[in-house]
């Protein structure tokens, strides 16, 4: 019999939920209104991770941790402005 990972299986979701989010967001084929939740769902992903690194760091008093998610955050919301930048300039 086959056995499938826990992990696997997340990482599958994943990727196939993220990755189709992402093209869908930037696909000019789609309606304006379904590309706007594709990128919300990739926007609640992206403040999702460095969230729950936030509150661990919190709840375990490890300001390194907290300054890891701030960084991740920081970076994150920093790329997101940029691909909009460019894709605004596009049009």
């Amino acid at each position: 019999m086959y056995t499938v990972d826990m992990e696997f299986l997340a990482e599958l979701l994943f990727e196939l939920v993220l990755d189709s989010a992402m093209e869908g967001a930037l696909s000019r084929r789609l309606p304006r209104w379904l590309r706007y939740i594709c990128a919300g769902i990739v926007f609640l992903f992206f403040l999702g991770f460095p969230g729950v690194l936030l509150w661990i760091g919190i709840s375990e008093h490890n300001a390194v941790v907290i300054v890891i998610a701030l960084g991740i955050a920081v970076f994150f919301f920093t790329a997101m402005y940029m691909a909009y930048r460019r894709q605004k300039e596009g049009q």
